[in-house]
């Protein structure tokens, strides 16, 4: 999710995941292998565009 930050310089890009209780320790290996997918997925799209940004500024 694209979150505009209104009087700010940066937005905030987010994803959620709703169906879990952190309490529920039955529920941890489901969280853990959706989070771990969803940072893959962003690690995927952003690492190359911050490779260029920080070779752009060195």
């Amino acid at each position: 999710m694209w979150q505009d930050l209104p009087g700010k310089r940066a937005c905030r890009i987010c994803v959620q995941y709703h169906n879990y209780g952190l309490n529920n320790e039955e529920q941890w290996d489901n969280i853990i292998d959706w989070l771990s997918s969803n940072i893959a997925a962003l690690i995927k799209v952003f690492k190359p565009l911050l490779d260029v940004i920080m070779k752009s500024i060195d």
